[in-house]
């Protein structure tokens, strides 16, 4: 069976996925613009969650920034002069 620390941030892998999806969209000021606003309003939902239900919101970022790791690939694959 897998710890709560596990499954929280296996389920916010995928928004540092589209986090780095974002990044992807032409042209490039709008894919960063769009990938900001994603992370922002992530972070701020996060955090908020965690001052009202006191979640350990930690995790959930963890998880979002693995997914941003696992997604970095995509970035440089795309844009290989970068």
């Amino acid at each position: 069976m897998k710890s709560l620390f596990t499954k929280r941030a296996l389920m916010h892998i995928p928004h540092g996925l589209a986090f780095m999806l974002l990044f992807l969209l032409p042209p490039v000021a709008v894919g960063v613009a769009a990938a900001v606003l994603w992370a922002v309003f992530f972070l701020l939902y996060e955090l908020d969650q965690d001052w009202h239900v006191k979640d350990g919101a930690w995790r959930d970022i963890i998880g979002f920034l693995e997914g941003v790791i696992l997604g970095a690939p995509m970035y440089y694959y795309a844009y290989p002069w970068v």
